[in-house]
């Protein structure tokens, strides 16, 4: 009975554990301020402004077609041909092509 409780608890343990942390957000600092990210791991105030700011930045660098292209043929490419198509479109919309 202790066995199949112990197997039991370690078994929700791993099932719970990587659905939880890939929920998360992370740290703006540690993917370079692209999208998206949180700013919410910074200490202080001035460290959340300066993150927002510097997130704000980042996000209007403007890329060129052929990356945005590159990008969205890489999003698109995990769904199947029906759905990629409209992913691709609506990726290409986000980056400011149409």
């Amino acid at each position: 009975m202790k066995k199949t409780l112990i197997t039991l608890f370690i078994t929700l343990i791993f099932y719970i554990t990587p659905s939880y942390s890939a929920k998360m957000t992370p740290s703006c600092q540690s993917t370079k301020y692209t999208t998206p990210c949180t700013c919410e791991y910074s200490g202080t105030s001035l460290e959340v402004t300066m993150c927002n700011l510097k997130k704000k930045r980042e996000a209007s660098k403007k890329i060129t077609r052929s990356e945005a292209s590159k990008l969205c043929a890489t999003k698109a490419e995990e769904y199947t041909s029906a759905l990629a198509a409209e992913i691709y479109k609506d990726c290409m919309k986000d980056k400011g092509f149409r």
